[in-house]
């Protein structure tokens, strides 16, 4: 998981680059989001997305991606999750999922929550199983209705 790291600023011009795009250099978890999408892009599709996702032409995004590889962006899996009660992110949609009890963990999918639970808590589950019926397991583990953006 990478941790903030001092990331270097854009000059105004590069940013507007970025805008007319669909694109937003978010800081401090640093990452690039389309903003019609909603969601953080991998550094080696970022350049690629805006003409397959969105149809802009090759033209619009000459020296795309030497501004992309200069920002040394990490993978949007690795970067810490937003803390609870972050302000709302205006380019990251709300979510509604569910949490891990154990660690907090947010997710929208009932499988990977249960994936989750199994993989990083299975010890703790089976202490709690033999206590009680494992008919309620994941909803034993979970907080549901939980308002994320990720």
């Amino acid at each position: 998981i990478h941790r903030q790291q001092s990331r270097p600023t854009l000059p105004p011009a590069k940013l507007q680059k970025l805008e007319r795009l669909s694109l937003y250099y978010n800081l401090p978890e640093a990452a690039i989001i389309c903003t019609k999408c909603g969601f953080a892009l991998s550094p080696k599709r970022t350049s690629e997305h805006p003409g397959k996702k969105h149809g802009i032409a090759r033209s619009a995004r000459h020296s795309l991606k030497p501004l992309l590889s200069s920002l040394n962006l990490p993978d949007p899996d690795t970067l810490v999750p937003r803390p609870n009660g972050s302000r709302r992110h205006p380019y990251l949609p709300v979510q509604e999922g569910s949490s891990c009890k154990r660690c907090g963990l947010h997710c929208a999918s009932w499988n990977v929550l249960a994936d989750h639970l199994r993989a990083e808590h299975r010890d703790k589950l089976k202490r709690t199983a033999r206590k009680n019926s494992r008919q309620h397991w994941l909803r034993d583990h979970t907080q549901q209705g939980v308002l994320f953006q990720s």
